[in-house]
């Protein structure tokens, strides 16, 4: 280039050169720690998993040995912190560089459905109840991101239901 350009503008393309090289460099930079950022959110997820899962069995296992309220108030901190971690995992998958949706035919109201019966116990705790006359849609998506959708909904509407009225969600 300094050949086409003359050597009187040799510094000038000198200094842009290195300038480009170091740009580079900080971007290679970052990209590592974007890519170490996702491995330690996907690792943290599957390590949180276990002693969520041990708290399910558990739950399911012992419910008749605790009162209904302890399991009720135990079983919503459990669901509490499924959500909250599925909610990060999801999160961290928007922003990876790869992304795994598996896109298949699926019933919006059986999705509902599996998402309501993950939620009962907050929705018994706090005596929500849910009316449904959504129909038998077959749609194409991706099941956790959808399941991910409702549970939010659900959840939200949950949380600014007012308590001192009997609350339900159409």
């Amino acid at each position: 280039m300094i050949e086409y350009i003359g050597k009187s503008h040799k510094a000038k393309v000198n200094y842009l050169a290195n300038r480009l090289r170091r740009l580079n460099d900080q971007l290679d930079e970052a990209k590592l720690q974007k890519i170490e950022y996702e491995e330690f959110i996907e690792s943290w997820v599957h390590d949180i998993k276990t002693p969520i899962s041990l708290a399910t069995l558990v739950l399911e296992n012992r419910k008749e040995e605790m009162s209904e309220l302890v399991f009720q108030r135990l079983e919503h901190a459990r669901i509490s912190i499924s959500e909250d971690v599925e909610q990060i995992l999801f999160y961290a998958r928007l922003q990876a560089s790869h992304v795994d949706y598996h896109f298949e035919r699926i019933s919006l109201s059986l999705c509902c459905e599996d998402v309501l019966f993950e939620l009962k116990a907050l929705l018994d705790e706090k005596e929500v109840k849910v009316i449904s006359q959504m129909e038998d849609v077959p749609i194409v998506s991706d099941k956790k991101a959808l399941q991910f959708i409702f549970a939010q909904v659900f959840v939200n509407a949950v949380k600014y239901s007012n308590q001192e009225i009997d609350s339900f969600i159409w």
